[in-house]
């Protein structure tokens, strides 16, 4: 009986000993030393969410849509061309002397053939202009053509050039005015200033055809006006300044044209007058 007692003792004991090692255990690995109970989750963070740089700190991953955005943010640039026709082209960027300036800075000259170097009465080689000229062409034509050219539009990024003296429109306007647009609209994003000489009617254009030229014309003049605000040189109204269309008698109306050949080419005389026009009106211009 004795002995039978003990043994149940002895397993009493035994088992209470096997309880408490239990509950040792589980208080080492569920109970932290507060008696909070530790929680053995682990979160994972998507590596598109977020980023971990060196310093540990979680910055937010670029999101496809902010690149996008960004993207279209960037600073505007003009539309170049591809020229579908071959022109001569003239270009001069010595800036040698010029003999007019504006806020101390040169003026570069862009025109059609009323801008032709190889005569030595033209207005590029006596007031000493840099330019960019395209013989025969368009003021449309004429704007695809410096659209297209690089070392011009190096020329108009460097800053050297405080404005663009631009004469043009009297050859073939029925071309229109899109490409025209762009380049005014490319001077303005280089911050290069537009100083516009309006264009006239030729006058050896056919009476047939001379009311749809003027109006061509007149849609050409309206962009420059429109682009050059306060700085137009008006030379329609001097070149058609009266009612003959043969023989006006201002120096640069029509006896200043070249009036044995087309009429659409100011003649030596005619240059001569556009000169002292241009030196008056940069003079007082502010």
């Amino acid at each position: 009986m004795n002995s039978e007692r003990h043994r149940i003792k002895v397993v009493s004991i035994f088992f209470v000993l096997i309880v408490a090692a239990l509950l040792l255990i589980a208080s080492a690995v569920f109970w932290r030393g507060d008696g909070s109970i530790t929680v053995a989750t682990q979160k994972t963070d998507s590596p598109l969410a977020t980023a971990k740089p060196s310093n540990g700190t979680l910055v937010p991953a670029a999101s496809p849509i902010a690149t996008q955005a960004a993207s279209k943010t960037l600073a505007p640039t003009c539309l170049p061309q591809t020229p579908t026709q071959v022109y001569q082209i003239h270009e001069k960027y010595d800036n040698s002397n010029p003999e007019v300036t504006f806020k101390g800075k040169p003026l570069l000259v862009i025109g059609d053939s009323n801008t032709d170097e190889r005569n030595p009465q033209n207005i590029v080689n006596t007031m000493r202009l840099d330019h960019f000229t395209c013989i025969g062409c368009s003021a449309n034509e004429l704007a695809v053509q410096a659209l297209s050219k690089d070392s011009l539009m190096k020329q108009l990024e460097s800053g050297r050039y405080i404005g663009v003296i631009f004469i043009a429109g009297s050859t073939n306007p029925q071309e229109g005015t899109k490409n025209l647009v762009e380049l005014f609209e490319c001077l303005k994003i280089k911050k290069v200033e537009l100083f516009g000489l309006t264009s006239f009617v030729p006058g050896h254009v056919d009476k047939k055809i001379e009311q749809d030229w003027r109006m061509y014309i007149e849609q050409i003049n309206k962009v420059i006006r429109e682009y050059s605000g306060t700085r137009v040189l008006d030379m329609q109204s001097k070149v058609e300044a009266k009612n003959d269309p043969w023989q006006g008698p201002w120096e640069t109306s029509r006896i200043g044209l070249n009036n044995e050949q087309d009429g659409n080419h100011y003649n030596d005389k005619g240059l001569a007058a556009l000169r002292q026009e241009i030196i008056k009106w940069i003079a007082n211009m502010r």
